[in-house]
């Protein structure tokens, strides 16, 4: 009896060293805390996606004025969103919903007329389960890069985009992201203009 017991105790541990390998780390899962929840739901984290130098950033938008039920709840509970007054309105005249940063970086990665950008954005308070983002260079080549996800980060890495003329270029992206609870965000174009 103690030969099995010891057997299947070797089975689930390394069932579960084999789960932690290919899921992560559990801190890469939002946690409730006694901590008042930043005003954003999307933002850059210290230490973790860094923005590369160089690099041009724009602050994402959370659609808060599209919301509704359990999303809108979610959002207005965490301090995404504002939640209306006793007389059904804001506080506020004008609210501006930041919801995180996004980055592009174009380069010539040393080879001068030879094109590479890179690009990305960061989570700190919301897993984002799937990005639909576009991407277009001067040198008129453009791709999507839209895909399931389970992370707070997403970096594209350097991709080679192709040969152009020496001097300036330019390469810029937009998109939504959507967040693990259901809300969504939008990245407004950002351009890097560049030299290869």
């Amino acid at each position: 009896m103690i030969k099995k017991a010891r057997t299947s105790l070797v089975i689930v541990a390394t069932f579960s060293a084999i789960c932690g390998m290919l899921l992560g780390p559990p801190a890469a899962f939002a946690v409730e805390s006694d901590e008042a929840a930043p005003s954003s739901a999307f933002v850059v984290a210290e230490g973790t996606n860094d923005i590369p130098e160089g690099a041009v950033s724009v602050e994402a938008v959370l659609a808060c004025d599209e919301f509704t039920g359990n999303v809108l709840e979610y959002a207005q509970e965490h301090g995404y969103c504002p939640t209306l007054g006793e007389d059904g309105v804001t506080t506020q005249a004008v609210q501006t919903y930041r919801c995180g940063s996004a980055w592009i970086y174009g380069f010539n990665n040393g080879i001068r007329g030879r094109m590479y950008v890179s690009y990305g954005f960061s989570s700190s308070n919301g897993v984002v389960a799937y990005r639909n983002l576009a991407v277009g260079t001067s040198l008129g080549i453009g791709w999507g890069d839209s895909s399931v996800m389970w992370s707070s980060n997403y970096d594209s890495g350097s991709r080679y985009v192709g040969a152009g003329s020496l001097g300036w270029h330019s390469a810029s992206f937009s998109g939504t992201v959507t967040l693990a609870w259901g809300g969504w965000c939008t990245i407004p174009t950002l351009t890097d203009n560049f030299t290869i």
